[in-house]
């Protein structure tokens, strides 16, 4: 018995990297990096087995069997793994022109601007 049920209807509103997430981490489906079209990677994830697909007009359109998150959890998880991914990158970034300055000293023919 699939543990995930959806109506396709629901499968096809979702972007390509939150169906992506949800085949990968919730049902545990993988396939090549190739398949980048949302009709492919949902034909993909219904042969696999691991869904559900429920009639058009179900009293819910998607059903987590297994899992009490709601798609609104879910969504403030997305955007909360984005602020935090952009953060590092911020962050990584800086780190990378502190060493930059380190090792060959101020751009030269410049000063340094508030935003440095």
């Amino acid at each position: 018995e699939p543990k995930l049920a959806f109506t396709m209807a629901a499968l096809r509103r979702m972007t390509v990297p939150q169906l992506r997430k949800l085949i990968n981490k919730e049902a545990g489906v993988f396939f090549e990096k190739e398949v980048t079209k949302k009709e492919d990677m949902i034909k993909v994830f219904i042969n696999s087995g691991r869904v559900r697909i429920l009639p058009p007009g179900s009293p819910s359109t998607s059903i987590t069997l297994h899992s009490s998150e709601s798609s609104s959890e879910l969504n403030a998880k997305e955007a909360a793994e984005k602020k935090r991914d952009a953060s590092i990158k911020i962050r990584s970034s800086q780190r990378l022109r502190t060493k930059i300055r380190r090792l060959f000293g101020p751009r030269s023919g410049t000063t340094a601007s508030a935003s440095d």
